[in-house]
């Protein structure tokens, strides 16, 4: 199993879908349909979808750098 790093504030950031349609400025049935596409990196907690900051900011690097 992958070790999670715990950061600052005694736990991990996570973005929500409505949250990373803020960030991304897309629609709120694309930022669903983002979390759940294969590739990136959102997990259910419960019922609910997340993505650590971390991992969003990687995935979104990654997209970047494949527009090149």
């Amino acid at each position: 199993m992958e070790e999670i790093e715990i950061i600052e504030k005694g736990g991990i950031e996570c973005y929500t879908p409505l949250e990373v349609k803020e960030i991304l400025k897309i629609s709120e049935s694309k930022a669903y349909q983002l979390f759940r596409s294969e590739g990136f990196p959102s997990f259910r907690f419960g019922r609910n979808l997340r993505v650590t900051q971390k991992d969003f900011n990687e995935w979104l690097n990654q997209q970047k750098n494949r527009s090149r």
